[in-house]
């Protein structure tokens, strides 16, 4: 199990997403979507995504990408930035 942090920048992110989207299914998609990432996070935070320089990993759980510095010794995830893609 890894620990999961987000920064504050992130968590601005996530809600200028949800406050963009319509109310009812656009926003419960969204939160579906963060509940996944979070969880496949805590799971197995290593084989999330796919790796960039140093610690930085770039995964996505549909609408939303997102990007984490893994920290394996301390088994902690931080998510840094998340994005929305792929909206009409």
């Amino acid at each position: 199990m890894f620990g999961v942090v987000w920064l504050d920048i992130a968590r601005d992110d996530l809600a200028n997403i949800y406050v963009a989207a319509s109310p009812g299914a656009e926003r419960d998609v969204i939160e579906a979507a963060v509940l996944e990432l979070e969880r496949q996070l805590r799971q197995n935070a290593p084989g999330v995504g796919e790796s960039r320089s140093g610690r930085r990993r770039i995964g996505f759980v549909p609408p939303l990408g997102f990007v984490f510095e893994l920290d394996v010794a301390g088994r902690v995830a931080v998510i840094g930035r998340l994005w929305r893609y792929g909206r009409p």
